[in-house]
Protein backbone atom coordinates (compact mmCIF):
# COMPACT_ATOMS: atom_id res chain seq x y z
CA UNK A 1 0.00 0.00 0.00
CA UNK A 2 1.33 3.36 -1.06
CA UNK A 3 1.02 6.21 1.10
CA UNK A 4 1.87 10.15 0.13
CA UNK A 5 3.32 11.34 3.62
CA UNK A 6 2.96 14.98 2.54
CA UNK A 7 -0.58 14.50 1.20
CA UNK A 8 -2.38 12.06 3.88
CA UNK A 9 -3.40 9.82 1.22
CA UNK A 10 -3.19 5.97 1.15
CA UNK A 11 -3.51 3.67 -2.08
CA UNK A 12 -4.52 0.34 -1.77
CA UNK A 13 -3.90 -0.88 -5.44
CA UNK A 14 -5.19 -4.17 -5.64
CA UNK A 15 -8.95 -3.07 -4.19
CA UNK A 16 -9.00 -0.54 -6.82
CA UNK A 17 -10.49 -0.93 -10.64
CA UNK A 18 -8.18 -2.85 -12.81
CA UNK A 19 -7.06 -0.72 -15.62
CA UNK A 20 -5.57 -1.90 -19.01
CA UNK A 21 -2.05 -1.53 -20.36
CA UNK A 22 -1.25 0.71 -22.53
CA UNK A 23 -0.89 -0.18 -26.06
CA UNK A 24 2.78 -1.05 -26.58
CA UNK A 25 3.31 2.27 -29.78
CA UNK A 26 2.21 4.94 -27.50
CA UNK A 27 5.15 6.96 -26.81
CA UNK A 28 5.99 9.75 -24.49
CA UNK A 29 6.19 13.29 -26.04
CA UNK A 30 7.25 15.19 -22.87
CA UNK A 31 10.83 14.64 -20.52
CA UNK A 32 11.29 15.98 -17.24
CA UNK A 33 11.27 19.68 -17.09
CA UNK A 34 15.37 21.10 -18.27
CA UNK A 35 17.59 22.84 -16.02
CA UNK A 36 17.15 27.02 -16.37
CA UNK A 37 17.46 29.23 -13.32
CA UNK A 38 17.42 27.53 -10.04
CA UNK A 39 14.50 29.45 -8.77
CA UNK A 40 12.21 28.24 -11.29
CA UNK A 41 13.92 24.58 -10.90
CA UNK A 42 12.29 24.51 -7.45
CA UNK A 43 8.72 25.23 -7.90
CA UNK A 44 9.07 22.73 -11.60
CA UNK A 45 11.15 20.19 -9.55
CA UNK A 46 8.14 20.28 -7.27
CA UNK A 47 5.53 20.27 -9.58
CA UNK A 48 7.36 16.85 -11.47
CA UNK A 49 7.59 15.07 -7.96
CA UNK A 50 3.61 16.11 -7.77
CA UNK A 51 2.66 14.77 -11.54
CA UNK A 52 4.93 11.72 -10.67
CA UNK A 53 2.91 11.01 -7.50
CA UNK A 54 0.09 10.85 -9.18
CA UNK A 55 0.93 8.78 -11.80
CA UNK A 56 2.77 5.82 -9.92
CA UNK A 57 -0.59 4.88 -8.70
CA UNK A 58 -2.26 4.74 -11.91
CA UNK A 59 0.85 2.73 -13.71
CA UNK A 60 0.85 0.18 -10.62
CA UNK A 61 -2.68 -0.56 -11.25
CA UNK A 62 -1.72 -0.91 -15.17
CA UNK A 63 0.71 -3.43 -14.22
CA UNK A 64 -1.20 -5.06 -11.91
CA UNK A 65 -1.15 -8.87 -13.85
CA UNK A 66 2.89 -8.80 -14.30
CA UNK A 67 3.05 -7.70 -10.34
CA UNK A 68 0.72 -10.48 -9.34
CA UNK A 69 2.79 -12.85 -11.85
CA UNK A 70 5.71 -11.66 -10.05
CA UNK A 71 4.17 -12.17 -6.38
CA UNK A 72 3.38 -15.76 -7.41
CA UNK A 73 6.88 -16.58 -8.52
CA UNK A 74 8.30 -15.22 -4.83
CA UNK A 75 5.24 -17.44 -2.94
CA UNK A 76 6.45 -20.24 -5.05
CA UNK A 77 10.38 -19.80 -4.31
CA UNK A 78 10.61 -17.98 -0.90
CA UNK A 79 12.10 -14.83 -0.25
CA UNK A 80 15.25 -15.98 -0.68
CA UNK A 81 15.13 -17.65 -3.73
CA UNK A 82 13.10 -14.91 -5.18
CA UNK A 83 16.89 -13.10 -5.89
CA UNK A 84 17.27 -16.09 -8.03
CA UNK A 85 14.66 -17.50 -10.06
CA UNK A 86 12.06 -14.59 -10.60
CA UNK A 87 14.48 -12.17 -12.35
CA UNK A 88 12.35 -12.95 -15.05
CA UNK A 89 9.22 -11.35 -14.05
CA UNK A 90 10.65 -8.62 -12.18
CA UNK A 91 12.01 -7.29 -15.15
CA UNK A 92 9.61 -7.53 -16.81
CA UNK A 93 7.26 -5.66 -14.14
CA UNK A 94 9.65 -2.91 -13.43
CA UNK A 95 10.07 -2.26 -16.97
CA UNK A 96 6.10 -2.00 -17.30
CA UNK A 97 5.98 0.44 -14.19
CA UNK A 98 8.36 2.82 -15.70
CA UNK A 99 6.82 2.87 -19.04
CA UNK A 100 3.48 3.43 -17.58
CA UNK A 101 4.63 6.16 -15.07
CA UNK A 102 6.41 7.60 -18.18
CA UNK A 103 3.12 7.74 -20.11
CA UNK A 104 1.52 8.93 -17.14
CA UNK A 105 3.03 11.75 -16.17
CA UNK A 106 3.29 12.66 -19.86
CA UNK A 107 -0.51 13.12 -20.04
CA UNK A 108 -0.11 15.00 -16.86
CA UNK A 109 2.25 17.28 -18.00
CA UNK A 110 0.48 17.72 -20.97
CA UNK A 111 -2.94 19.10 -19.12
CA UNK A 112 -2.64 22.81 -19.36
CA UNK A 113 -5.85 23.15 -17.54
CA UNK A 114 -4.02 21.82 -14.47
CA UNK A 115 -0.78 24.08 -14.96
CA UNK A 116 -2.04 27.98 -15.60
CA UNK A 117 1.57 28.70 -14.14
CA UNK A 118 3.46 30.78 -17.38
CA UNK A 119 6.53 28.95 -15.58
CA UNK A 120 5.05 25.85 -16.74
CA UNK A 121 3.59 26.53 -19.96
CA UNK A 122 6.88 28.23 -21.58
CA UNK A 123 8.41 23.86 -21.58
CA UNK A 124 4.62 22.34 -22.18
CA UNK A 125 1.54 22.66 -24.34
CA UNK A 126 -1.08 20.45 -25.03
CA UNK A 127 0.94 19.03 -28.25
CA UNK A 128 3.50 18.60 -26.08
CA UNK A 129 7.38 20.29 -25.34
CA UNK A 130 7.77 23.69 -26.47
CA UNK A 131 10.80 26.23 -26.70
CA UNK A 132 13.98 25.57 -24.99
CA UNK A 133 12.87 22.63 -23.10
CA UNK A 134 12.18 21.14 -27.27
CA UNK A 135 15.39 22.15 -27.88
CA UNK A 136 16.95 20.67 -25.26
CA UNK A 137 19.23 17.52 -25.85
CA UNK A 138 19.71 15.47 -23.05
CA UNK A 139 23.40 14.42 -21.74
CA UNK A 140 23.51 11.46 -23.25
CA UNK A 141 27.34 11.00 -22.19
CA UNK A 142 25.94 11.02 -18.41
CA UNK A 143 23.64 8.20 -18.85
CA UNK A 144 25.83 6.27 -21.29
CA UNK A 145 28.63 6.99 -18.57
CA UNK A 146 26.35 5.53 -15.95
CA UNK A 147 25.05 2.55 -17.78
CA UNK A 148 29.08 1.34 -18.74
CA UNK A 149 29.64 1.99 -14.91
CA UNK A 150 26.91 -0.52 -13.71
CA UNK A 151 27.43 -3.30 -16.34
CA UNK A 152 30.87 -3.27 -15.30
CA UNK A 153 30.23 -3.32 -11.69
CA UNK A 154 26.69 -5.19 -11.53
CA UNK A 155 26.75 -7.16 -14.72
CA UNK A 156 23.94 -6.07 -17.32
CA UNK A 157 20.56 -8.00 -17.56
CA UNK A 158 20.85 -9.92 -20.36
CA UNK A 159 24.35 -11.48 -18.98
CA UNK A 160 22.52 -12.28 -15.96
CA UNK A 161 19.41 -13.66 -17.03
CA UNK A 162 21.36 -15.71 -19.85
CA UNK A 163 23.84 -17.15 -17.19
CA UNK A 164 21.37 -18.48 -15.45
CA UNK A 165 19.75 -20.64 -18.39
Amino acid sequence: MGTYKSKQIQHNVFDEQHLDESPADIKPKTRSPKPTTWKLNILRGKREDEIKDEAMPLARRRCRKKAMEFIKCEQQNGKYWTVFECIEEYEKMNECFQRETEIEADRLRRDISRHPEWWWREFYDEDGEIGEQAAWKDEWWGSLLFQKLKNKYFGSSESSTTSSQ
